[in-house]
């Protein structure tokens, strides 16, 4: 009797130890929420504007980063399909976990591999529309996702056959539409956040001493940019081209021409950066000018992107509101002798922080890839490749007259009026 009652009692302690650990783990599951309610997301009031407009998945703080690796057991599965360049890992790495921690991406709970015996097992497959594309799997699983990724313009892309139409559930390109858009494209972000060591008295020209310049090694660029700034040259004689298409900038290293190094040394030196794009095409936006927003130094943009979605109206000149190249001159000229004028394209910088995370479409891939444990997969489809990325729908290119630019569309022959 005694032994059955042990025996009973043992029983009831492990059903007891069962429940508990069970309540205990759904009270931990329940807690586990993937937004957080009420979060305080930073932003700042700039001309009647509010900013950020765009919040990149890994600066949202309504998102429970935490939540989100805590089924470490079951990391999501991106499979990179070809090559991208030489870049075996794409540049960011292979294997579980690391790649995400390294680059200290707040959500880590993924794998990226590059065996295709693992097809159906992966959530996501990156294509890179450059590379080649010419057997790609029609048949996969209903989790896998196939991904048109590209980080050039569609200047740059080959024209993509009908018959792609249909097979891609996501993009990854510069195009805001993308379900991955390289949000702050550079190895130099900044965060939205009060600056409080930001110094509101300080004048920005002091100890600069030449008006403009810009780095390019693509000497042929469709936007014709260093035709552009060949224009502007005729109205000053302090405006120089650096790089593989000019002047060196005199810095040491591998890469020199386009270091931060030499940025830095720019940003010093000069009143402006020319960030000229090498393509006029939708929302085509590099880090010619993310790359700039670190530095003491005015951006001066030529592109066809919306600017003003990243940041604020008052933090760049767009050469697209000048008549040519010589009234743009005449701007910076005007500027450069109007201190007051000139720092107040440096007041919104009272609320950016410079950050060295290297936050990449990968980190945005995870930390998505993971939220869909609570709201279900996330699949579409492409259907028209030449609509969401033809160079003929999506890009303009300039017709020169006269010393004026005029960028109309590829299609047509009048001239763009949203320009």
């Amino acid at each position: 009797m005694i032994k059955k009652l042990k025996i009973l009692g043992f029983v009831v302690a492990l059903s007891f130890i069962y429940i508990l650990n069970y309540a205990t783990l759904k009270t931990s599951i329940s807690k586990c929420l993937p937004l957080i309610k009420n979060s305080e997301q930073f932003y700042a009031e700039i001309n009647g504007q509010k900013y950020p407009k765009i919040i990149p998945s890994f600066f949202n703080a309504s998102i429970n980063f935490d939540c989100l690796n805590s089924n470490l057991n079951k990391p999501k599965l991106i499979l990179l399909w070809n090559e991208y360049g030489p870049w075996v890992d794409w540049k960011y790495g292979l294997g579980k976990y690391e790649p995400f921690q390294k680059r200290k991406c707040p959500v880590y709970n993924c794998e990226i591999t590059k065996d295709k015996t693992r097809l159906d097992e992966s959530d996501l497959v990156l294509v890179h529309m450059r590379g080649d594309y010419s057997k790609l799997p029609l048949k996969r699983s209903y989790k896998t996702r196939m991904v048109f990724l590209i980080t050039e313009s569609p200047i740059h892309s080959k024209e993509f056959h009908p018959h792609l139409n249909g097979l891609f559930n996501q993009t990854a390109t510069f195009n805001l539409d993308s379900d991955y858009s390289p949000f702050y494209y550079s190895n130099i972000g900044f965060k939205w956040e009060l600056n409080e060591q930001f110094d509101e008295t300080r004048n920005y020209l002091e100890g600069k001493t030449k008006l403009a310049a810009i780095l390019a090694t693509n000497c042929h660029a469709h936007s014709k940019r260093i035709e552009y700034i060949q224009e502007m040259q005729k109205y000053s004689n302090q405006i120089d081209i650096l790089g593989g298409c000019g002047k060196s900038c005199n810095i040491s290293g591998e890469n020199r021409f386009l270091s931060k190094l030499c940025r830095e040394k720019i940003s010093k030196e000069y009143k402006f950066l020319l960030a000229f794009e090498n393509s006029m095409c939708k929302d085509y936006i590099t880090e010619k000018l993310f790359d700039t927003l670190v530095f003491d130094i005015v951006p001066v943009v030529l592109g066809y992107g919306p600017y003003d979605q990243f940041i604020p109206r008052s933090a760049y000149i767009n050469a697209l509101d000048f008549k040519s190249p010589q009234h743009l001159v005449e701007y910076l000229i005007y500027l450069e002798k109007n201190s007051t004028a000139y720092n107040e394209y440096f007041k919104w910088k009272k609320y950016i922080k410079k950050t060295d995370n290297e936050y990449k479409q990968f980190c945005d891939m995870c930390i998505k890839l993971n939220l869909e444990n609570f709201y279900g997969i996330q699949k579409s489809q492409v259907n028209d490749l030449e609509t969401f990325w033809g160079y003929k729908k999506n890009c303009l290119t300039p017709q020169i007259e006269n010393g004026i630019f005029n960028f109309i569309p590829i299609n047509y022959t009048h001239k763009c009026t949203i320009c």
